[in-house]
């Protein structure tokens, strides 16, 4: 690879279109990530298993390109660092993240059950539940990194807990960039960020105007796939199972009553009022969604 420069140590895990490879940088010495991803497949867009797949690398790697050329990128975006090519594969070099993933930070921590509610009540001067503490501090890491990618004009549109990781300092680091859209010379450019119709992303991650097949707006798109992050965060678990009218929780939740499907969790009033409102309003319709630029105003991120 590249004259020696990189050299595979072990496979981690298997992706689509290859394997992704614990690495080592022969001229610097540090760990680095390598995913591989075999050409031919990545052309005819088939996976390894023998499936047609999105996902298309050669957007990937530009998209995530445009994001790590600046001198001083978002420290909540995984940098893209080289990018080797041979005869049977592409190998992107990205940073090393030894953290895990945010997902099993999540199934990491206690369960939470109605008995802290009721503590909570019982409390003089309420505190913040653990869990609350935890999701503030990493949503506004990832409100502030998908504010990054916006202002370079790109829409992630994977956004979920196993497509964010903890560096060594547990902070969130934004990866998967798969099925991301638009960029320096797209319409998103131009101030057009409708993305065509197509469902796209994680389904319990998916925001309602995705699942029905319209064409939306990809910033909010990414803000509702952050409020599932968000409710994940806080309570555990996620919302729903399918973002349609078929799903009673979500029918409650598109409906503006987050706090009655808490309630009927019998977690109401273990959460922070602010909390429990942002959570709301980027669970909303589109048309009334919050943006990436009123969240980093909203009372529970400043």
């Amino acid at each position: 690879m590249a004259a020696g420069r990189y050299s595979l140590r072990r496979s981690i895990r298997d992706t689509l279109y290859g394997k992704v490879f614990l690495g080592k940088d022969n001229h610097t010495g540090n760990v680095i990530i390598i995913k591989q991803c075999g050409l031919w497949n990545v052309e005819n867009h088939v996976s390894v298993l023998g499936c047609h797949v999105k996902e298309d690398v050669h957007e990937e790697i530009r998209l995530h390109g445009e994001l790590s050329v600046d001198a001083v990128c978002s420290p909540y975006v995984i940098k893209q660092l080289d990018v080797v090519q041979d005869d049977e594969n592409i190998f992107i070099i990205l940073e090393f993240v030894p953290g895990g993933e945010l997902f099993q930070h999540v199934q990491k921590r206690p369960k939470i059950t109605s008995r802290h509610s009721e503590e909570k009540s019982e409390q003089k001067e309420p505190r913040l539940h653990p869990n609350e503490l935890d999701a503030k501090k990493y949503m506004r890491q990832l409100t502030l990194g998908v504010a990054y990618i916006h202002s370079k004009f790109i829409a992630h549109r994977d956004l979920s807990l196993e497509n964010l990781l903890l560096d060594e300092r547990e902070n969130l680091k934004i990866i998967d960039f798969g099925v991301a859209l638009g960029g320096a010379t797209s319409q998103f450019a131009k101030g057009d960020w409708r993305a065509p119709e197509g469902r796209v992303g994680k389904v319990q991650y998916m925001a309602p105007e995705v699942w029905n097949g319209r064409v939306y707006d990809a910033r909010l798109a990414d803000v509702w796939s952050m409020g599932v992050v968000f409710f994940i965060l806080l309570v555990g678990c996620p919302p729903y199972e399918m973002p349609h009218e078929g799903d009673p929780r979500f029918n409650l939740i598109i409906s503006g009553k987050v706090s009655s499907l808490l309630t009927h969790w019998k977690l109401h009033g273990i959460f922070s009022d602010s909390a429990v409102d942002l959570l709301q309003r980027m669970l909303s319709p589109e048309k009334s969604r919050i943006t990436i630029e009123q969240m980093l105003q909203h009372p529970f991120l400043v």
